[in-house]
């Protein structure tokens, strides 16, 4: 299951006209996008229990991950800062605290990236399993 799943998947960039006001900025593409890049880590590199390339550590030094139900937790030691919006999986817990610790990534000093988890869901999933989804694919 992917997005593809649950929504038309395009690479084509789309802007809205500045003219035209939007009715919530939550809208937007990007609206959670935290103001240092953002980056989804696929499902095959999560609990990741392989040595870690230089560069890799690297790059891990120099970024924040904002997990969800340990997906990432792997990275941690290598991390600037690590914070899980529900180390159980709650998502009604994790999608009351996405805005607010995507903001928290932000104020890591000498952090450069963010990294998320990708969710992938089962078709037994909920709505708030989808909204975490949704909201950590557009800080992404």
């Amino acid at each position: 299951n992917g997005l593809s799943d649950y929504f038309e998947v395009s690479d084509s960039v789309r802007f809205t006209s500045e003219k035209v006001s939007n009715v919530a900025p939550g809208q937007t593409i990007k609206h959670y996008s935290p103001n240092v890049p953002c980056f989804m880590v696929d499902a095959s590199r999560q609990c990741q229990q392989n040595e870690l390339s230089q560069e890799e550590k690297a790059i891990l030094a120099q970024s924040v991950i904002i997990d969800y139900g340990k997906r990432l937790s792997g990275y941690q030691q290598h991390v600037l800062a690590y914070r899980d919006l529900s180390v159980e999986g709650d998502a009604s817990m994790a999608a009351s605290s996405v805005f607010e610790t995507l903001r928290w990534s932000e104020r890591i000093q000498g952090a450069n990236r963010v990294f998320v988890p990708d969710i992938i869901l089962a078709n037994n999933e909920d709505a708030l399993d989808l909204a975490v989804k949704d909201k950590l694919t557009r800080a992404a």
